[in-house]
């Protein structure tokens, strides 16, 4: 969730309307990260380029750690990487927002 808050707060810092943020945000970070996450196809089908620029997109995390609880039962050694990834993500995308934010008010 706060990987996703900081992308919208971050789009909303960049662009003027509303209009212009639900397109940004749809066309650029809403379809190629469900295509790429692997919920349609799985990571290892794609190409290695494919592969790694899925894993740059939070969904593909938040997939592998759902799919590991839900189907596999996984422990810890698996979901941790994923899940400090997801923690750092959002953590940077809401502080680069908060700062551009606080620049836009100013």
């Amino acid at each position: 969730m706060l990987a996703n808050l900081g992308i919208g707060l971050l789009i909303a810092s960049l662009v003027r309307t509303q209009m212009s943020a639900l397109v940004i945000a749809g066309l650029i970070f809403t379809m190629p990260p469900i295509i790429q996450s692997g919920i349609f196809f799985p990571l290892y089908a794609m190409s290695a380029e494919a592969q790694q620029q899925a894993l740059l997109f939070p969904a593909t995390h938040f997939v592998i750690i759902t799919r590991g609880i839900i189907l596999k039962g996984v422990g810890m050694q698996i979901l941790l990487p994923n899940g400090f990834y997801l923690a750092g993500f959002g953590l940077l995308l809401a502080g680069l927002a908060a700062w551009r934010l606080k620049g836009k008010l100013d």
